[in-house]
């Protein structure tokens, strides 16, 4: 599916002479070798809250192993230290975001320069007593040992190369989230119905993404508290946003208003619809499928 909706997509610009310099998406494997194979002048690029995810579950494994106990309360901190691993670098400087990461293994060792490489010393200033609130991990213990194994593994290194430090895959969330409102997975729609709420979805989102921030009557911007599943425990503030407004609706109806005074009601779709993605496998007859059924419950 995710390669079949890619592959339309870049047909679909590739149609309207559009140029794709940077595409950003998750660690799927699939994409990464099509689009190396097929379209190598795109710059692909990897979303860094997916490489966080997968290396968040493996830094909590581990940390629950025999002696390993000592890696769980830096995993926040990891995991930040990832991102700005990715957001403090220019672009195309995949060696350096690299470097930055990897010095996690000596911060958290109370070791802060003298790494080589590119990055050769940590960023922050001195570290006063009362700013270290985490016991460092001791060098040459197991607990390092098992840090260092998944920090510096081949996969890993190899993505975090590819992360983008200046766009992330979030607004793309945030508006199948949205879709959701306008076409629910729990029906099924046509292949045209389903295009013609995914554009009325598009047009909702691009009219409200610049939404600014509520303000209350004492002129205080306003926040909510969440306790997603997700953080176990923890919280998330989020903003308040000012209300949405749907003047694409009017514009549409005007348009509408428009065509029908003017007797131009000859509009016939113009999208050919795909065929469904089994169209492509050999389909067995329904004599021999029954046959098959009746044997195996003889």
């Amino acid at each position: 599916m995710k390669k079949t909706g890619l592959t339309r997509s870049l047909k679909f610009l590739d149609e309207r002479g559009l140029e794709l310099g940077i595409l950003i998406t998750d660690r799927h494997r699939q994409l990464g070798k099509f689009l190396r194979d097929e379209y190598p002048e795109i710059d692909h690029l990897f979303d860094i809250w997916h490489i966080g995810k997968g290396l968040r579950k493996k830094l909590e494994a581990a940390s629950k192993t025999p002696d390993c106990s000592d890696i769980k309360p830096w995993i926040p901190s990891i995991i930040n230290h990832l991102y700005w691993s990715a957001v403090s670098t220019p672009p195309n400087q995949g060696d350096m975001i690299l470097s930055k990461w990897i010095s996690v293994v000596e911060h958290v060792q109370n070791s802060h320069s003298n790494f080589g490489g590119l990055f050769p010393q940590c960023a922050h200033g001195r570290l006063e007593g009362r700013e270290i609130k985490k016991k460092w991990i001791k060098p040459c213990s197991k607990a390092i040992t098992q840090l260092e194994a998944i920090v510096c593994s081949t996969s890993l290194k190899r993505d975090v190369r590819q992360m983008s430090g200046r766009f992330q895959t979030s607004y793309i969330e945030a508006f199948h989230s949205l879709l959701n409102h306008f076409a629910p997975k729990m029906l099924a729609f046509s292949y045209i119905g389903m295009k013609s709420r995914t554009l009325l979805a598009g047009m909702h989102f691009t009219e409200n993404m610049g939404r600014h921030h509520l303000i209350n009557k004492k002129g205080e911007k306003v926040y909510t508290i969440q306790y997603p599943k997700l953080k176990k425990g923890g919280n998330v503030v989020r903003c308040i946003l000012e209300d949405p407004t749907f003047e694409y609706v009017s514009e549409l109806m005007e348009m509408v208003a428009e065509m029908c005074k003017a007797g131009d009601t000859n509009h016939s779709v113009p999208d050919v619809i795909p065929p469904p993605l089994n169209a492509a496998f050999e389909k067995t007859p329904k004599a021999e499928a029954v046959a098959g059924k009746i044997s195996r419950y003889a």
